[in-house]
């Protein structure tokens, strides 16, 4: 068999075991998103979750739905379920990379549940405490970490949550400007990147009584508010997080139409 004929072989077997994998990873997202669209109802997540725990999972696989069970603990108000997927959970295979993708790239989604969400959502309940148990449990890990924008955005994110040194300003500033080409994302990620980071100024501004910078900033959370986690995010930092649609013209004029009926109704009877 000449090097030609090699080359080709293992070029061969190399696509199979590629698609054999992004088979396995799709089956994944299937059965992950399964659960995320019961997240809302706690039972119904509860059981979705519980069903996919068996001891033929892949370690990964597992990390994922311990993941999982800290958020839905965080949201849920239930302790226990967090502080057992917490428990359980092993950060150390969601860092094994598959030579192509970084590790954290394969499993950002994780780490926004783990360091992004979850933390946001215990700091509007006063639960610091768990969100810093969450902190810790990756601390650890944080030289393989250093250069991912979740880790960087999770650290600013905890320096606002604890009132601590620049309030995260001059990360989020630097990523606003677009200064980030060192650090390491998903590039369909950069926009709820920037989206959080917009919040997280838009908060500090609020808290500051900075009205000039907020109202500058403020029109950019439109398209965030009409996502489901924009608007959770949002109502977690105590801001508005509906859109106010403009009227069309039909409703404009009948409101006019109905408030000059109103004037008129008011004068005929303060006449009588």
């Amino acid at each position: 068999m000449n090097i030609t004929t090699i080359l080709l072989v293992a070029a061969a077997i190399y696509c199979i075991y590629r698609l054999i994998a992004m088979q396995k990873e799709t089956n994944t997202n299937k059965k992950i998103l399964k659960i995320l669209n019961a997240f809302g109802d706690k039972p119904a997540f509860a059981e979705a979750l519980n069903e996919e725990f068996s001891p033929e999972n892949t370690p990964e696989y597992m990390a994922r739905l311990q993941a999982l069970r800290v958020w839905g603990g965080a949201f849920h108000d239930d302790e226990d379920m967090l502080r057992e997927g917490l428990d359980s959970l092993d950060v150390s295979v969601l860092l094994t990379g598959d030579g192509q993708r970084s590790a954290v790239g394969m499993n950002e989604s994780v780490f926004f549940w783990l360091l992004l969400f979850a933390p946001n959502t215990l700091y509007s309940k006063n639960r610091m405490d768990l969100a810093n148990a969450i902190y810790e449990k990756v601390e650890p890990y944080r030289d393989e970490l250093e250069h991912e924008m979740v880790w960087q955005l999770a650290l600013a994110n905890r320096a606002y949550y604890e009132k601590s040194g620049d309030l995260g300003r001059a990360f989020y500033d630097r990523v606003m400007e677009g200064d980030y080409a060192d650090l390491s994302y998903t590039k369909d990620l950069i926009g709820i990147y920037k989206h959080i980071i917009t919040a997280m100024q838009c908060r500090i501004w609020l808290d500051e009584g900075d009205t000039e910078k907020y109202d500058e900033a403020a029109g950019m959370l439109d398209e965030f508010r009409r996502a489901p986690l924009g608007q959770r995010w949002l109502k977690e930092l105590g801001m508005k997080a509906e859109v106010e649609e403009p009227a069309d013209e039909e409703t404009a004029e009948a409101e006019g139409d109905t408030a000059e009926t109103e004037e008129e109704t008011a004068e005929e009877e303060q006449g009588e």
